[in-house]
């Protein structure tokens, strides 16, 4: 998806796999520790993130925290509930 949109040309690389292997890249979760919902993974499907008042002490905490850090940032969403 992001070849397809021509991510790579803009930062410069062969494809967007490559920034995988570069410092270009920082992954990161939205909730960056483990999530239950009756003893079951959390997928984001149920109670939404903002609106649940541990998941939103989690955004606001150790999200929005851990990407001030950064200078210039794009933010690219993965995964089915993004």
């Amino acid at each position: 998806m992001m070849d397809e949109i021509g991510i790579e040309k803009v930062l410069d690389v062969k494809t967007s796999t490559d920034l995988f292997a570069t410092e270009l890249i920082r992954a990161g979760s939205v909730l960056k520790y483990p999530v239950l919902k009756n003893r079951k993974n959390y997928t984001g499907y149920s109670a939404k993130p903002a609106k649940h008042p541990a998941l939103c002490e989690m955004l606001d905490t150790v999200f929005f925290d851990e990407f001030a850090t950064g200078d210039e940032c794009l933010i690219w969403p993965l995964g089915k509930t993004v």
